[in-house]
């Protein structure tokens, strides 16, 4: 195969991996929307009510536990896309082009010393599980303990950290 159609060839599934990764990342983010509002509803309802259908704060844990369970399987499939592009695709443009500084943002980005591990580590250890788990693990404690005033307070904090995760976003 020539340089020219093996370029075009790797050029094209660049563009098709970067668009995958820019569709899983609104993906995510529409995810992080979705829960966030389904949350913020689940507790209007049951504001609303006068706190008589604590009942219906049972769907947070099982709502939460699936967009986080996709929201992290995007995050799977977008780091092993990159890993591809990084590891495979990139190294054949380089070699075809000659030029070693095709494609390189990604090298670029990993020797900035600290940024990738505490910048992608702090968001995701801080945001999924504030996200995701804090609001199912509330609900769980306020059926675990039936005391009248815990749950008034448990309730509190949850709707003060989905107000808190809004703000972050």
């Amino acid at each position: 195969m020539d340089k020219e159609k093996s370029f075009e060839i790797q050029l094209t599934e660049f563009k098709v991996l970067r668009n995958e990764i820019e569709y899983r990342t609104k993906a995510q983010y529409t995810l992080l929307t979705i829960n966030i509002i389904g949350l913020s509803s689940v507790l209007s309802i049951v504001y609303s009510q006068y706190l008589y259908s604590f009942e219906l704060l049972m769907i947070i844990p099982w709502f939460s536990s699936i967009s986080g369970l996709l929201f992290l399987e995007h995050d799977f499939s977008i780091a092993r896309i990159g890993c591809y592009i990084m590891n495979i695709i990139a190294p054949k443009l380089r070699e075809i082009c000659g030029d070693n500084d095709i494609l390189s943002w990604e090298t670029w980005i990993r020797n900035i010393p600290g940024y990738i591990e505490i910048s992608r580590k702090l968001a995701f250890y801080l945001s999924v599980p504030t996200i995701f788990l804090l609001p199912s693990f509330i609900v769980l404690l306020m059926f675990t303990k039936p005391d009248y005033d815990l749950q008034h307070i448990l309730l509190l904090s949850l709707s003060w950290s989905i107000y808190m995760v809004t703000l972050g976003l």
